[in-house]
C-alpha cells in the first residue's frame, strides 16, 4: 500500500526541497514528474510484463496533450478577451458600480469568469485589471480574496466553458445528457454558498 504512495511523495519533495535550490517552479515540476513516472514504471515493472508499451505511451500522450491543450485554451482565450474592446467596457462598468468593495469584487469575478469560462483566468484577469483599484480600497485583502476564489466557481462552468468540453470528452458525455448535472453541482451550489458568504461579510466586517 505504501509503494503507491512512494511516486506522489517523491514528487512533493522534489518541488518543495527544490524550491530551496532551484527557482525555476516549472523545471522542478517536470522534473518531479518525470521521477512520479519512473519510480511508477519500477515499482510495478512486473505489472508491465506482456503488456503492448506503445499502446500505453500511445495513450498517455493523447491524455497529456488534451490536458495540455485545453489548459493552453483557456489561457490564449483569456489572453483574448482581455485585450478585447467589449472586456474593456466591462471592465468600465465594474468600476463604475457604487458598491460596497466586497460586492464590487464579487460582481467583478463572477462576470469575469462567465465571459472566459474559467475560474482561475478568470481570477488572474480580474485581479490584473482591477487589483490596484482593490489595494487602494479600505477592505480586508484575505478576506476579499477568499470571497473572489469561492465566487469565482458560480459562473465558470456555463456551457461554452472549455473546460466543460474537455471533461465531457473524456468522460465520454455531452451537454445534453451532463450538463444538468453540472449546472446543480458547479453553478447552483457555488452560488448559494458565495450568496451566504457575501452577507455574512457585509454584515459583520
Amino acid at each position: 500500500m505504501g509503494v503507491s504512495f512512494t511516486p506522489l511523495v517523491s514528487l512533493v519533495l522534489i518541488i518543495i526541497l527544490g524550491s530551496r535550490f532551484v527557482a525555476n517552479s516549472t523545471m522542478l515540476a517536470v522534473l518531479g514528474m518525470l521521477v512520479g513516472a519512473f519510480l511508477t514504471y519500477v515499482l510495478n515493472i512486473s505489472r508491465f510484463k506482456d503488456k503492448n508499451m506503445k499502446n500505453i505511451f500511445t495513450t498517455g500522450l493523447e491524455g497529456g496533450i488534451a490536458s495540455i491543450g485545453g489548459l493552453a485554451g483557456v489561457v490564449g482565450f483569456g489572453t483574448v478577451v482581455s485585450n478585447s474592446i467589449a472586456f474593456k467596457y466591462i471592465v468600465s462598468w465594474v468600476l463604475g458600480l457604487q458598491l460596497n468593495p466586497y460586492v464590487q469584487a464579487i460582481v467583478a469575478t463572477m462576470v469575469v469568469c462567465a465571459v472566459t469560462g474559467s475560474s482561475s483566468g478568470g481570477l488572474k484577469i480580474m485581479y490584473d485589471s482591477l487589483g490596484k483599484t482593490f489595494l487602494a480600497a479600505p477592505v480586508n485583502l484575505p478576506v476579499l480574496h477568499r470571497l473572489s476564489s469561492i465566487s469565482a466557481s458560480a459562473l465558470d462552468t456555463l456551457p461554452h466553458s472549455p473546460g466543460l468540453f474537455l471533461m465531457f470528452a473524456v468522460l465520454g458525455l455531452n451537454h445534453k445528457t451532463a450538463y444538468k448535472h453540472v449546472f446543480v453541482c458547479s453553478i447552483m451550489i457555488p452560488l448559494i454558498v458565495t450568496v451566504v458568504s457575501t452577507i455574512i461579510i457585509v454584515m459583520f466586517l
